[in-house]
């Protein structure tokens, strides 16, 4: 199994390393007109706006992602950060 650490040098666990790999292996195949964004603490799915697939506007007026675009998905329970380093 292929290890994995942060970068101060922390090894993750087994259960970690196998979290990790099947993420790995999920961004391998992902669409490229979904995106994950962490916005207000949650993560969200959305669907890429202003393509041919869906034309509803990418951002927002406020100059936000638009919300409409949102996946109806309950499936995260993850903290998240949007913000910079």
């Amino acid at each position: 199994m292929k290890k994995y650490e942060t970068q101060a040098g922390i090894e993750l666990t087994d259960e970690q390393c196998k979290l990790i790999a099947s993420f790995e292996r999920l961004m391998k195949k992902w669409d490229k007109d979904i995106c994950i964004n962490a916005i207000a603490r949650s993560l969200h799915l959305m669907l890429l706006g202003d393509t041919p697939k869906n034309e509803t506007p990418e951002m927002s007026d406020s100059g936000g992602f638009n919300p409409d675009n949102i996946i109806n998905t309950n499936v995260f329970d993850v903290r998240s950060d949007g913000g910079d380093w």
